[in-house]
């Protein structure tokens, strides 16, 4: 065999190396193929994406442009596109929104597209939501300060809407701007939206009023009627919690009770799953405000609802059900996570329905034990393992990473994927720690193992993957 790909290991810019040498093996129309141009930085190479419209191809060009290039509007083959195209306004909508899709950790802050920014400003002067589009994908691409001072300029426009002004306010809550965000919430605005900002002045102490605009939404929730609603216990648990820690244990406590009715006399829509759920939420509030008798008892009266649905669909893998086993293995199983949230640790885990995934999220937030990523290892949870790689690196703990990535390589043999993917996957890990070498080392051994791929476009495609995976573990690294 070969070494197309092994050598790229070696190049100046082996990210680049491998896309240059993997593109033209590619079918056109690949999205992967699309965002290794874009999130790279490579407009020579805009050529190979198949799209029939020249105005999405002008979009593309100037996407891959801009990520490089801070002047991208003067670039000569960018202007002979977009004449082409006609529409200047779509052609550089389009390269936005590319640019916001495609760059996501392989471009932090894409060098041209505060001009981008500026010229599409100019074409939507009359469009409010236009620029609240805009001011999101300034925030979503590395410039804070321009998204925020962009849907500021919008939200205090005299024709900003209730809506727009409630969209404004969310994304600023989303950046701290908890007091801005407030001024801006319409009177009569999303209950949700309130108290979520409510929630954020809550942590910043005392207030009354935002503890009733919380409580306000979670029994507008608990109110809902439709079969579409869903108990979505992690957000709500959320909110009980802030309550909480505000000293409204009492108004926490009878949601409590509220929650643990609605399990005992449920919608005529809601089966055995979400009557758990509600019990589930019940044991969450009753801990939370400080009752754990109640909390167990009210685990434990949910467990009934689980074990049925166990027996279920029992029954039906026996009988030759064959999407059965799926079922139950994903089983919602909320009374027996909050049993282990209130720490009844060893009668939870031996109900056999804790995922070694949940168990350490509910252990890393109640500290009932000391959350270890070998439960997850030793299920090969990969998705699980890729959430806690995010977690640490949104808290900045590379210390952490690198204990996870240290578990991980001592475990690689128990992973029965391709070695291309081993590789690569152990690669972001050492990127999250930080340890810049070692991820090297592992790409370079995915690199070579593409060599010996015998289906060229699945190699090419592997590539290309490795190519923004290598880029990614880069800015990891910084």
């Amino acid at each position: 065999m070969g070494t197309l790909y092994a050598d790229c290991a070696n190049a100046p810019d082996p990210a680049r190396c491998l896309l240059e040498r993997a593109a033209p093996a590619v079918d056109g129309r690949e999205e992967l193929l699309e965002t290794a141009i874009v999130g790279l930085g490579a407009p020579e190479l805009a050529r190979l994406v198949e799209l029939s419209d020249a105005r999405d191809r002008a979009s593309v060009l100037l996407a891959a442009t801009l990520v490089r290039d801070p002047d991208p509007l003067a670039d000569a083959a960018v202007r002979a596109a977009m004449a082409a195209a006609g529409d200047d306004a779509e052609v550089i909508r389009g390269a936005i929104s590319t640019v916001d899709l495609r760059t996501g950790g392989l471009a932090p802050r894409p060098a041209g597209l505060l001009a981008v920014l500026a010229a599409a400003e100019a074409h939507a002067r009359d469009d409010a939501w236009g620029l609240i589009w805009l001011g999101e994908a300034a925030l979503n691409r590395g410039y804070p300060e321009a998204g925020l001072a962009l849907l500021r300029r919008v939200a205090a426009r005299g024709d900003a809407g209730p809506d727009v002004r409630a969209h404004a306010a969310e994304r600023l809550l989303w950046r701290g701007g908890v007091d801005e965000a407030h001024r801006l919430m319409p009177a009569d605005g999303d209950l949700r939206l309130a108290a979520r900002i409510a929630a954020a002045r809550l942590a910043r102490g005392a207030d009354p009023a935002a503890v009733g605009a919380v409580v306000r939404w979670l029994e507008h929730d608990l109110a809902q009627t439709s079969a579409a609603h869903v108990v979505w216990a992690e957000e709500l648990t959320k909110f009980l919690r802030v309550l909480a820690a505000a000293g409204a244990e009492a108004d926490v406590r009878c949601l409590a009770e509220l929650y643990l009715e609605r399990s005992r006399a449920p919608l005529p829509h809601e089966g055995p799953e979400t009557r758990g759920d509600w019990a589930g939420l019940a044991s969450d509030a009753f801990r939370l405000a400080g009752d754990f008798d109640a909390a167990d008892a009210a685990a434990r009266e949910g467990l009934q609802y689980l074990e049925r649905l166990v027996a279920k669909w029992t029954r039906r893998i026996e009988a030759g059900d064959p999407d059965a086993e799926h079922h139950l293995r994903f089983l919602r199983v909320a009374p027996a996570r909050a049993l282990y949230r209130a720490g009844r640790v060893d009668e939870a885990l031996a109900t056999g329905r804790i995922r070694a995934m949940d168990r350490w999220r509910d252990a890393t937030e109640t500290g009932v034990e000391t959350p270890d990523i070998g439960w997850v290892i030793a299920e090969r949870d990969l998705a699980g393992l890729d959430e806690i790689k995010h977690r640490l690196i949104e808290a900045g703990d590379r210390a952490g990473a690198g204990e996870l990535y240290e578990a991980l390589t001592a475990a690689r043999d128990g992973f029965d994927e391709p070695e291309v993917f081993r590789e690569r996957e152990l690669g972001l890990f050492a990127a999250a720690a930080g340890r810049g070498v070692a991820m090297r080392a592992h790409f370079a051994r995915a690199a070579a193992a593409l060599d010996s791929e015998t289906d060229p476009e699945a190699a090419a495609l592997a590539a290309l993957q490795l190519a923004c995976d290598w880029r990614r573990g880069e800015v990891l690294v910084g």
